[in-house]
């Protein structure tokens, strides 16, 4: 598989480099960059489908830092998220054209609005962000200014706004429909799985 943008620099601890904290350097500077583009999923008034949140922005050295965010509004919240540099317009291009079909110019408070909601839904249900998606969102910037944003943004279950798990390849389905079980009961909540063996324990 192809590679995207330049990694990120770390110590020996894993944090990027010049953030001795975790929560300085790049994670203080991106929000302050000039906003590039704002590019989310078309669907995204469809809860059944995942939704993509990608910030680019321009640091004052040149070239774009980009946060890329995977969320769930039905269910998990965000559930994935990736950092990335780009040095030149053409690695940028490249990087978008290969995503861009799937993804629309949007403002900016509404990328930050779908994420702070759907963070919000799922920290309801029990669910806190993937550990793959902190450091993305840690850079992401605050979600605050999301009240700014007048769009409702739906989250559950379109029909009766319940939880709607839809399995996907990398989830531990036992541990989620579990949790579910247990916050908001049997019958108030909806799961599809993926053909093949069904969780042990349901």
């Amino acid at each position: 598989m192809k590679r995207y943008g330049k990694p990120i620099k770390r110590d020996s601890q894993g944090n990027p480099l010049g953030n001795s904290s975790g929560h300085g350097g790049l994670y203080k500077a991106f929000s302050t960059w000039p906003l590039h583009e704002c590019l989310i999923s078309e669907t995204w008034r469809t809860t059944m489908d995942l939704t993509h949140v990608l910030v680019t922005r321009k640091p004052p050295k040149g070239g774009y830092y980009c946060c890329l965010l995977l969320v769930d509004q039905a269910c998990l919240g965000v559930k994935n998220g990736k950092i990335a540099r780009f040095k030149t317009d053409e690695e940028y291009d490249e990087f978008v054209g290969s995503i861009r079909d799937r993804l629309a110019p949007a403002e900016y408070l509404l990328g930050v609005k779908i994420v702070r909601d759907s963070i919000a839904y799922a920290q309801g249900i029990g669910f806190s962000p993937a550990p793959a998606a902190r450091e993305a969102l840690a850079v992401f910037g605050s979600l605050e200014i999301a009240a700014e944003c007048p769009e409702e943004i739906p989250t559950g279950d379109p029909n009766d706004g319940m939880p709607f798990f839809i399995a996907g390849p990398n989830d531990n389905s036992a541990r989620v429909l579990g949790i579910l079980r247990s916050t908001c009961g049997e019958g108030n909540y909806h799961f599809i799985m993926p053909l093949g063996p069904m969780p042990s324990d349901l």
